[in-house]
């Protein structure tokens, strides 16, 4: 067996080596890891977790500052070494607890060991890999260890020696077999009960199985004879109760069975594992027309109360944050027709602000390395086809969760004809191990990768600024660089005629007009204080642009104004602090910038935002949640019933049909109709100049008595019309319909 493992090294020194990381000679060795301790070392809280040790193989001291380790190459996932000077000789016990504490007396790392499935990687201040330990058998209770110390060419299993020398440690010998596990019937949906079977090569090894979603090890149940599967729904829920014990579920939930397997050898797992969930009811294909997520993990990933993400616990679990609280998921997704297209290990948080307290979370999945595919790989979203490969994905539930549940998702779809950073989606299904867990939309996150792909850019570092209602925080990046933005508009010249172009050197200024634009017309009331985000590229030529997201609370009322937060006035349900309008109330001082928006925002209300094309919007995703809904309301009791459901989408049609006339009210109270009438008073004769481009303008004069005197049609006129009229001298009322839209001026004729 040693040359297996041997070749498993130089296998990985090649990978590092081509992907660019280069192994560095070095002072400090990893000397020493357990990977599996049940009885062994304690921890101060009394606890066994595994553990690594480091040692000086040096003659010099050794700063541990900086230095990294890590269960993956991925570099935003290291964890880094507090201060601390390893003398010559010196061992440092690193515990892998995931509870991510750098106290002298004793560090933990954020992440935790598997057996036969994660590497250690030691990497130092410049982030160069300098010792590794390759996957191999080490059976609990044991070590593998560098014998003699430092040796990191010859690695032993051991009885654990922490903090003392491996020179003289007992050496166990194993028969480790590898092997290969087949299971008769793959992942999906199925017609009535069904029988599968497992099968391995090496007959001196044993398959063992579980049903109950938890991964499985040598203390569960030995494959012995067929697994006769039927639906599940019948039986009492083993997962839901548990998310809030004060909110009850009924118990005939549809439910999957999840089958995990795999062969182990010396008490290790020798094969490729088995995780497989299986829709049994009366049909063998998708019932839902959308994609179906299955999440499987161990329970206590999810509900224990001192480590589970999915509930308060005993250190408010689900609030937290970071890789400390990210959990190992097996994911697999299933297009509409029920073909699986993602079947892989993955990490998952729980994802989101206050929505964290609700019993259905919003969960963020991770692609890593370690795992062995670093990238979800499949095109997910029909309308960014381009990209083929995502490095995150959020499966999100939506905060109008007693309403329609589709207002973001409508939102994201009405800005797609923008220049708007959007999220694209798919309605799905959840399943968590194997139960129903509601509706929720997949999609993309708006990050780095999220830049990547969208802008087809190698991954970027940004600075990204986010507003919370106590704040504006730097999210990545330094807040400095936000700061420095608002100086450079604060002290710019309004009325230059190069304030404009200046500006938009800077910020760009079209997509920044589209997203203020979308953010009004839909009136959201978590706006500005909240879910507003810049971001940049950190290079000298990147501009400022918006993340469009989190959009539940907007197409709520329909006369809302948001145009007097930036006039300086009141606006009668919320005051807005000037630290969240300072970059739109500036701008909004230049003549250029007032003319671009104004045209824009007319633009848009006469085809990106009309009732028709917003109504169309509602109704496709109407078709798609209406068959879904009522099995949503059975399992989470909210929305109330169907009835209230369908009510509330006529609500959002309503303020699709009312908010272009109310928002057109407020455009022109705040900058004044689109057109411009000259010379007036006139003689015979006057021109129109519109402000902004138009599709279909009717032109209606009527006199004082509302006879009218003159009457015409155009179809995309030139930005400037002159109208000839033998009009007796008098005051005239000109109505012109831009693309539906009326508005008044009065002329008069000399």
């Amino acid at each position: 067996m040693i040359n297996i493992f041997q070749h498993k090294t130089y296998f990985l020194i090649l990978i590092l080596i081509f992907t660019g990381i280069k192994l560095v000679s070095q002072n400090i060795v990893i000397n020493e890891v357990v990977y599996s301790n049940k009885t062994g070392l304690q921890d101060l809280h009394g606890d066994t977790p595994d553990w690594i040790e480091l040692y000086n193989n040096s003659t010099i001291a050794v700063n541990l500052e900086s230095y990294a380790i890590s269960d993956g190459l991925d570099a935003d996932d290291y964890w880094h070494c507090p201060y601390y000077v390893l003398a010559p000789g010196e061992y440092k016990i690193i515990f892998a607890s995931g509870k991510d504490i750098k106290k002298d007396a004793e560090w933990h790392t954020d992440f935790k060991l598997s057996l036969m499935k994660e590497q250690v990687f030691l990497m130092n201040p410049q982030s160069s890999v300098i010792d590794f330990v390759p996957i191999q058998c080490v059976p609990a209770d044991n070590s593998l260890a560098c014998k003699p110390d430092g040796n990191t060419l010859n690695r032993k299993i051991c009885i654990p020696t922490p903090n003392m020398s491996n020179n003289n440690a007992q050496e166990v010998e194993i028969n480790y077999l590898p092997d290969t596990l087949t299971v008769s019937h793959a992942s999906g949906f199925y017609n009535g009960t069904i029988g599968v079977e497992l099968k391995n090569t090496q007959t001196a090894n044993q398959i063992y199985y579980t049903l109950n979603a938890d991964n499985p090890n040598n203390n569960d149940n030995v494959f012995t004879e067929t697994l006769i599967l039927d639906d599940r729904t019948q039986y009492k829920n083993r997962f839901a109760n548990k998310a809030e014990i004060n909110f009850k579920v009924s118990d005939d939930i549809f439910k999957a069975q999840v089958l995990r397997a795999q062969v182990f050898s010396e008490g290790c797992p020798a094969s490729n594992s088995i995780n497989h969930t299986y829709f049994i009811s009366n049909t063998a294909t998708n019932p839902y027309d959308v994609p179906v997520v299955s999440i499987i993990t161990d329970k206590d990933n999810l509900f224990d109360d001192d480590e589970g993400i999915y509930i308060l616990g005993n250190n408010n679990n689900y609030w937290q944050r970071g890789k400390a609280w990210e959990r190992d998921i097996f994911l697999e997704i299933f297009d509409k027709s029920g073909n699986t297209i993602i079947d892989q290990m993955a990490g998952m948080r729980i994802h989101g602000g206050g929505n964290r307290q609700s019993e259905q979370k919003s969960l963020r999945l991770y692609s890593r390395n370690k795992f062995g595919k670093g990238w979800f790989t499949y095109p997910f979203f029909e309308d960014k086809l381009h990209i083929d490969s995502c490095k995150r994905l959020l499966l999100r539930h939506v905060k109008d969760w007693n309403r329609t549940m589709i207002v973001d998702e409508l939102c994201q779809n009405i800005v797609k004809p923008m220049n708007i950073d959007y999220s694209a989606f798919n309605t799905s299904l959840v399943f968590i191990n194997g139960e129903y867990w509601g509706i929720y939309s997949l999609r993309e996150r708006q990050d780095e990768y999220y830049v990547a792909n969208n802008y087809l850019i190698e991954t970027p570092e940004l600075t990204i600024i986010e507003s919370t209602p106590q704040e504006i925080i730097a999210k990545e990046g330094s807040i400095d660089d936000y700061n420095e933005l608002i100086t450079i508009i604060e002290i710019a010249d309004k009325d230059s005629e190069d304030f404009f172009t200046n500006m938009d050197q800077i910020i760009d200024l079209d997509a920044l007009i589209d997203y203020y634009c979308a953010e009004i017309y839909l009136a959201n009331l978590d706006f500005p204080f909240r879910n507003m985000s810049l971001w940049k590229t950190n290079n000298d030529t990147s501009r400022w642009r918006y993340f469009f997201y989190d959009c539940d609370a907007c197409m709520n009322r329909f006369n809302y104004n948001h145009f007097r937060d930036y006039g300086n006035s009141f606006e009668d349900f919320y005051k807005f602090d000037d630290k969240y309008k300072t970059i739109l109330t500036l701008l909004l001082q230049n003549k250029k910038f007032q003319q671009e928006f104004q045209s824009k925002m007319f633009y848009h209300l006469n085809y990106t935002f009309t009732p028709e094309r917003v109504i169309s919007e509602i109704e496709k995703l109407e078709k798609v949640y209406s068959p879904l809904i009522n099995e949503h309301i059975y399992r989470w009791h909210t929305p109330s019933d169907y009835v209230k459901w369908k009510q509330d989408i006529d609500r959002l049609k309503a303020f699709a049909m009312n908010r272009p006339i109310v928002v057109k009210k407020f455009i022109t109270e705040y900058f004044g109709i689109p057109f411009d009438i000259f010379p007036n008073p006139a003689n015979k004769s006057f021109n129109i100049k519109f402000l902004n481009e138009t599709g279909i303008v009717k032109i209606n004069i009527k006199d004082l008595y509302g006879r009218t005197v003159y009457q015409n049609r155009y179809y995309y006129p030139d930005s400037v019309i002159t109208i000839n009229t033998d009009l007796p001298q008098g005051l005239y009322l000109v109505n012109i319909t831009i693309n539906n839209m009326i508005f008044t001026k009065k002329l008069i004729m000399l």
